[in-house]
């Protein structure tokens, strides 16, 4: 299973999180929720130590989650239910990443990964009586390479 699948298939594991959920897109249909990959990015490398050649690693994964719900415009009670929704979610992936529950990507000190759901906020109102909402995640990990 890639990375990707490994984050899609735990993400969906959260209570209240719709089922159906795309990479790279979302409907106008209410409850679903795409996932938006933005790739890795290098975050650091070092030598393990000063008379190896290995070399560490740390990585960081960009994704950006977008659940579509059901709210039309200047519905307060909904927007209130949707942004607690946004909130527990956060919550729930911090509780995930600190006690060990969040999958792991690295090879290396995998006990120090950090998966966070940050800035998430309404994105947008659709003609259609739903609203999109997002969160950015980032999951953060470090890989082992061995020298010659």
């Amino acid at each position: 299973m890639s990375d990707l699948e490994r984050i899609r298939e735990w993400i969906k594991s959260f209570p209240g999180m719709p089922e159906d959920m795309a990479i790279d897109y979302t409907h106008n249909n209410p409850i679903n929720a795409g996932l938006f990959p933005q790739g890795r990015q290098e975050i650091s490398r070092r030598k393990a130590n000063i008379a190896s050649e290995d070399v560490i690693v740390t990585n960081q994964y960009n994704l950006s989650l977008m659940p579509i719900f059901v709210k039309s415009p200047g519905d307060d009670e909904q927007a209130t239910q949707n942004a607690e929704w946004v909130m527990d979610f956060q919550q729930w992936v911090q509780d995930q990443s600190i006690m060990g529950e969040a999958p792991t990507f690295g090879n290396y000190d995998t006990d120090s990964e950090i998966i966070r759901a940050q800035n998430g906020m309404f994105y947008n109102d659709r003609d259609s009586g739903v609203s999109a909402y997002t969160a950015v995640l980032t999951i953060q990990f470090k890989k082992y390479y061995k020298g010659e």
